[in-house]
């Protein structure tokens, strides 16, 4: 029987998990974090075979390549977590399988990233916010060369408003979270994230090209609540808001209940 991954485990090269209804071979060897989960994220550590229903062989998913033992090294080394097409590609296919899967067995998992496309955002999407009444989303997609969070609206124009260096990108594919709102709370923070100040698990949303936890953060803007991102690689949180990306020294993080 396949194990199922959790946190707080040491794993072996070569073992075989199961996560949200996939199948990954461990690529290196490690002990497990909660923001380490298998998926395009952690690339570096685990390689996709598939769902747990039908089994793939390796050769079947194109593995990144793997050059350090350290599995932050290679989240660290563009030769090992490719960027550009490859990445965003490694992304839609792992989330469309995700999502796939999520419809056809229900959640297994408090909270859930599916895909959608423009402005059909499901409704059992966790809220984040409001703009003038307009009900905000997290949203979650591949922006240029990595992973970002952002806010998602059924009046936004795209459906998708995403932040990275200071530029805000209008996104028609992309991520929402959804899930039990009951199963969440927010924690207020501030400065650089750290998950021993929150009090309570955050809840996962990868990590960056550099390795730190990206976290889904919120801040109350000019009248309205939005969600935004923040990551252990800098201080504050991040919202794509207009055409700019305005930084928050005070905001709030998304935690498990």
């Amino acid at each position: 029987m396949t194990r199922h991954w959790e946190p707080g485990v040491t794993y072996s090269a070569g073992e075989v998990l199961e996560y949200q209804g996939q199948r990954y071979r461990v690529i290196q060897g490690h002990s497990s974090q909660s923001d380490w989960a298998p998926g395009i994220a952690t690339a570096a550590l685990f390689g996709h075979l598939g769902s747990s229903g039908h089994h793939k062989p390796c050769h079947e998913h194109p593995q990144v390549p793997v050059q350090n033992t350290n599995p932050l090294e290679s989240l660290q080394n563009p030769l090992t977590l490719k960027i550009g097409s490859f990445s965003r590609e490694r992304w839609l296919q792992d989330s469309r399988q995700r999502t796939d899967e999520f419809n056809r067995t229900g959640p297994c998992a408090p909270t859930t990233w599916v895909l959608v496309s423009g402005r059909e955002i499901p409704g059992n999407a966790i809220e984040a916010g409001k703009e003038h009444d307009n009900a905000l989303y997290i949203a979650r997609a591949y922006v240029e060369d990595g992973l970002y969070v952002g806010k998602a609206g059924r009046h936004l124009a795209q459906g998708a408003e995403i932040g990275r260096q200071h530029k805000s990108y209008a996104l028609q594919v992309y991520e929402v979270l959804i899930g039990d709102p009951r199963a969440v709370h927010w924690v207020g923070t501030h400065g650089l994230p750290n998950p021993q100040n929150l009090g309570a698990r955050h809840v996962d949303a990868g990590v960056d090209l550099h390795g730190h936890q990206i976290f889904i953060a919120q801040v109350s803007h000019n009248g309205g609540i939005h969600p935004a991102r923040a990551s252990g690689g800098a201080s504050g949180a991040y919202l794509a808001y207009g055409d700019k990306e305005l930084a928050f020294q005070e905001y709030r993080v998304l935690c498990y209940a």
